[in-house]
């Protein structure tokens, strides 16, 4: 670097100018009009004016025989008006064209550098990822079932420890999970998912004019909202699984400076390039049909609707819960069947008994309550420690001398009706004529 170069730094500390400049060493010249000029970060310095360009984006200031140019506009509304009377005092109404300006012995090299630059390599950085609950909420669709939801957001502070003063940059991020469970619009039914196609990322981007050395920088990412179904007695049936936060700096130009990724995402093997292939908040999946993955079943169905066989169900529990409203005049009959006569449970109505039955072969086995007055809600369950069912959330009947099934069913799963081999201790034709809402049917390890 020539010794009569001098980096405006000296005089400015880096974050006075958005534009970058050279220092030219000049001869002593009368100290004349000096004025003391503030940037709009509080920067000083005392100068005088030599020259404004006609479009009003750079003038030429003066001290101590050194002459350098800055933007008008990033100074202070005050100094601004300076300048304009500068202007008014020598007869002039707009900024003067620098070709006629008095500008004495001021010479700008012609390889000065129009924008200010870094060295990406000897830049540093520091990313520091904080996540905060915005809201948390709880709503029950059933006495069985309700949907917990709770939106984060993440403070992010980047603090540049490279020695240069780093030109304008974009940091842009991506929070990155992995649907769970999805409700549809009119939050009555929800579907499970698995697998990395169902990952989604919330993308957002922050500019900042410059970062100077050992400064903080914090701003606070869009929302993301993560949902957990709880299913009777407090078991986490199914949730969202939020995988991480990526950061990406960048300058203006699209150089890539730094890349960031927090201990979930980094564990989780994911990539800048990969999350921003990801689809966004507007594409997360609204089901409202039944679903099948990984041998896991979640059927929300109707009555007269069915679904085909078959059902696998071996080494794994079944619940099964509806709202019912019997018929006055003809009471009985077929709620839930799934399966058929050889491996089946059933939840039905007869003889004013609620009853949950399984059938294995030619063993059958139940449990019982009374038909309550009215509409009224029953589950009825199979699982390690048997065989129980509950009406209204009230106490359950359950016996303990039943098992999973050892093997699956080939015969599908139907309500208000059993159209295939008999689940149940009825006899064929055993429709119920009242009626049956809010049917789930949840089958998994």
């Amino acid at each position: 670097m020539r010794s009569d170069v001098i980096s405006v730094e000296y005089y400015m500390r880096s974050r006075f100018l958005t534009l970058s400049f050279v220092v030219i060493l000049l001869g002593s010249s009368a100290q004349a009009q000096q004025r003391v000029f503030t940037n709009k970060e509080g920067v000083k310095i005392s100068a005088e004016i030599v020259s404004v360009n006609p479009d009003w984006k750079k003038m030429t200031i003066r001290k101590d025989g050194n002459s350098f140019a800055i933007e008008p506009k990033v100074l202070v509304l005050d100094d601004q008006q300076y300048v304009k009377n500068w202007l008014r005092e020598r007869g002039i109404t707009a900024p003067i064209d620098p070709a006629s300006a008095p500008v004495e012995n001021t010479v700008m090299p012609p390889d000065a550098p129009s924008v200010m630059t870094v060295d990406p390599s000897q830049t540093r950085f520091e990313v520091v990822v904080k996540r905060k609950l915005l809201e948390s909420d709880r709503k029950k669709y059933s006495t069985y079932v309700r949907l917990e939801t709770k939106k984060y957001a993440y403070d992010i502070t980047v603090t540049s420890q490279g020695r240069e003063t780093v030109p304008p940059v974009k940091i842009g991020y991506a929070l990155v999970w992995k649907e769970g469970v999805s409700f549809d619009e009119g939050m009555t039914t929800y579907s499970l998912f698995s697998g990395s196609k169902n990952q989604f990322a919330m993308k957002g981007e922050k500019e900042f004019p410059q970062l100077s050395y050992n400064r903080a920088e914090t701003f606070t990412t869009d929302a993301v909202e993560m949902n957990t179904v709880v299913y009777e007695g407090g078991e986490n049936y199914g949730e969202d699984e939020f995988l991480g936060v990526l950061v990406k700096i960048e300058l203006a130009d699209g150089t890539s400076l730094y890349e960031f990724a927090n201990t979930e995402a980094g564990s989780n093997k994911l990539t800048w390039e990969a999350a921003k292939a990801l689809s966004s908040t507007s594409g997360r999946s609204i089901v409202s049909a039944p679903l099948v993955t990984d041998d896991r079943y979640n059927l929300q169905l109707k009555k007269g609707q069915s679904h085909p066989g078959p059902i696998n169900f071996a080494n794994k529990r079944i619940t099964i819960s509806a709202k019912v409203d019997p018929d006055v005049q003809s009471p009985d009959g077929v709620i839930v069947a799934i399966g058929g006569s050889e491996k089946g449970m059933s939840l039905y109505v007869k003889d004013r008994q609620v009853y949950g039955c399984i059938r294995s072969d030619a063993d059958v086995k139940w449990v019982a309550k009374p038909t309550p007055l009215g509409a009224f809600e029953a589950v009825a369950s199979l699982n390690a420690s048997g065989l129980s069912l509950s009406i209204n959330a009230g106490s359950a009947a359950q016996r303990s001398d039943v098992e999973l099934f050892d093997r699956s069913s080939n015969d599908g799963v139907d309500i208000g009706r059993d159209t295939g081999e008999l689940a149940g201790d009825y006899a064929a034709d055993f429709d119920f004529d009242g009626g049956i809402e809010d049917v789930r049917i949840l089958i998994r390890e």
